[in-house]
């Protein structure tokens, strides 16, 4: 105020300026808040969303009009960690799956996604991904609700073959099984690989599912056989050539 009592229109403007500049900043800095609290409740599972289809669109006629249409007929089945247990018939976009298989190549079915299916959202595995020979197109894809203690096909992978003497003068890893082992998933952190240490073994060393390394919460379904997965093949050590890293380490 002035000196006879009166409002200093000089400062009334001031102070209106500051809360018009910290009502400014509240809204800056809720603004920026909302992106951290959006980050802190992501899922950490891909998102893959399909469209439901009803029972008049199945079918090898109706199915090859939805492919032309850039959509992959399936299926929503199996129990929920919830409980449900619905079928639900459903398509998914051709793109979105054509990417996944080409980022994810062997792990897509061992890869928990959240689907997308009319608003509500399932963590489901893909199943059956069926391609036609020859030209690579999908056919058909389903997804299989998850639940702890879902029967996984995990893909097996082998590492330190590289370090190991044998390997590298010459032998051969010969692979018993497709590359892939049953597993009891008891866990929604599912690795993309079992990793199997080659780094040591000569002529004939055997490996078994033994050897995997099994992550917490994997059980690997027993087998009916011995559990070979993998041997190692080639000519004697003698006969085996000698790489120039080795003479050098000599």
């Amino acid at each position: 105020r002035g000196g006879d009592g009166e409002a200093n229109p000089s400062s009334a403007m001031a102070m209106m300026s500051v809360l018009s500049s910290s009502s400014r900043l509240g809204v800056f800095l809720l603004r920026r808040r909302d992106p951290r609290r959006a980050l802190s409740v992501a899922s950490k599972y891909p998102r893959i969303s399909a469209l439901p289809r009803g029972e008049a669109e199945t079918g090898s006629v109706r199915s090859q009009e939805m492919r032309v249409g850039g959509r992959i007929p399936g299926v929503l089945y199996g129990v929920g960690e919830d409980g449900s247990r619905e079928r639900r018939l459903l398509s998914v976009s051709t793109r979105d799956l054509a990417k996944e298989m080409r980022e994810r190549g062997a792990t897509i079915e061992n890869t928990l996604y959240e689907l997308d299916l009319e608003g509500k959202t399932t963590l489901a595995l893909p199943r059956q991904i069926q391609v036609r020979d020859g030209h690579g197109n999908v056919v058909s894809c389903s997804f299989l609700r998850f639940s702890r203690g879902t029967l996984v096909d995990m893909p097996l992978r082998y590492v330190g073959g590289d370090k190991n003497p044998y390997l590298r003068r010459g032998g051969f890893l010969h692979r018993v099984t497709d590359n892939f082992v049953k597993c009891y998933v008891d866990t929604f952190d599912i690795p993309p690989y079992l990793d199997v240490n080659i780094e040591t073994g000569g002529k004939n060393h055997v490996f078994r599912l033994d050897d995997v390394q099994l992550p917490d919460g994997l059980r690997i379904k027993p087998p009916r056989g011995p559990g070979v997965i993998a041997v190692i093949q080639g000519r004697t050590l003698g006969q085996l050539g000698t790489t120039q890293e080795d003479a050098d380490e000599d």
